[in-house]
């Protein structure tokens, strides 16, 4: 039987790596897709319109997961990715709630209260315990989205 040597280790595939670039390329083509529907202003302002970030973002995520493939799957790289479950996982898992039915009621709530509360209950739920600051940090937030997005970008919020 034939021994290995001292730096040879047996590699398997990293298959966090390959899932978490799939997850990368998929996430950015649902954003480029998404784009498409997004309103055009006109040509002189086109260059950073309301899609402008979004497809950033996408092509950023399109070259994040080349590289997670390339430095896992082509160069071999020892360590694989490891994927830690900490000890606040009840929190994580009420945001992600929390952002859905953030996503689903907002047409119903309207932008400004919708933003507000969903903003003033992540606040309260990481932690904040001074109500002048939820709410202070709450409409700032808020009113600064509701700029950015109305005003400058001029996408319609529900």
């Amino acid at each position: 039987m034939e021994s290995k040597g001292i730096n040879e280790v047996k590699r398997s595939i990293p298959w966090i790596d390959l899932l978490l670039s799939l997850s990368c390329w998929l996430l950015a083509l649902y954003i480029l897709l998404a784009v498409r529907h997004f309103p055009r202003l006109t040509a002189a302002v086109e260059v950073v319109g309301s899609g402008f970030v979004p497809k950033l973002i996408a092509y950023c995520l399109v070259f994040l997961g080349a590289w997670l493939l390339v430095t896992s799957v082509l160069f071999r790289k020892e360590e694989v990715t490891k994927i830690e479950i900490g000890t606040n996982n009840l929190e994580k898992i009420l945001l992600i709630v929390l952002l859905l039915g953030f996503k689903m009621l907002l047409p119903v709530l309207t932008f400004i209260p919708g933003t507000f509360l969903f903003v003033a209950i992540s606040l309260k739920l990481f932690g904040e315990r001074s109500l002048k600051n939820i709410i202070i940090i709450s409409a700032v937030a808020t009113l600064s989205l509701y700029y950015v997005f109305h005003s400058l970008l001029r996408m319609p919020l529900p």
